[in-house]
């Protein structure tokens, strides 16, 4: 199965990220107080009596207690407020690295990383696999298949995108799916792409499926959708997020023959 990273992210803010210091500033001071004081008991001469080596031990046990009791108290109250300022938990959900950079190294410029002004898209255009993949049956209406793993191929999809028919102000386009046993990642993922060039996987769920009814024949999604993004003009300086969803049957058929 095509296996889907999924990353865990913290979005904390300024007082949040003060906060934390804070508390591991507060911890490392009072575990630097709770050495220094044994040291420094320890260092006393002790007692001639057994009297006031009771005194000593009761006395060494009090400022060790008090000690602990103040930690455990700051740190509580600490913790308590790193959880309350940790900020918004964004979960990301992508293919692995080893599967985008076995794919097509002109998707992205220099460095790996996507041009951010997206001023023209950064993709060679190139040919389907095969001339005429199998065209597969619509879903039934109001319903369709996400796909997964999206974020690694931002700028194949700007490209779909740019090239895309709009209808009611959605980006419709064609989509090929195929298995791609030659995934040195995973053998049994199902990508998504658009004129030869990556867009995506099928999610782990749905490769059995696939595999099960279309083996090793490439499928022709016809009007699947782009959504998400934002208007550029108005966000030059941020990467575009966009998704897709497959207007097909499940399992995938072949459509009937007009």
């Amino acid at each position: 199965m095509a296996r889907i990273i999924r990353e865990e992210r913290q979005q904390r803010g300024c007082f949040g990220t003060g906060i934390l210091i804070v508390f591991w500033g507060w911890n490392a001071l009072m575990l630097w107080w709770a050495i220094s004081g044994v040291g420094a008991m320890s260092g006393v001469p002790r007692a001639d009596t057994e009297a006031g080596q009771a005194g000593q031990a009761i006395g060494f046990g009090i400022g060790l207690t008090m000690i602990l009791v103040i930690w455990g108290a700051g740190t509580l109250i600490l913790g308590l407020m790193v959880l309350m300022t940790r900020g918004r938990t964004v979960i990301l959900e992508h293919a692995p690295a080893a599967v985008a950079r076995a794919d097509d190294p002109s998707l992205l410029d220099d460095g790996g990383k996507r041009d951010r002004r997206r001023s023209e898209p950064q993709l060679i255009f190139a040919q389907p696999r095969v001339a005429r993949p199998l065209l597969l049956a619509p879903a039934p209406r109001g319903q369709s298949i996400a796909i997964v793993g999206e974020s690694m191929y931002q700028s194949a999809i700007d490209a779909a995108a740019r090239d895309a028919e709009q209808v009611n102000g959605v980006f419709v386009v064609n989509f090929t799916i195929e298995a791609e046993p030659g995934n040195s990642h995973d053998p049994d993922a199902v990508r998504v792409a658009w004129r030869g060039h990556t867009v995506g996987y099928l999610p782990r769920k749905r490769t059995d499926g696939w595999h099960s009814a279309m083996g090793t024949r490439i499928g022709a999604c016809s009007g699947a959708i782009i959504y998400g993004g934002f208007d550029e003009a108005a966000d030059k300086d941020r990467d575009p997020m966009a998704g897709i969803w497959l207007d097909m049957t499940w399992p995938p058929q072949p459509a009937a023959p007009r």
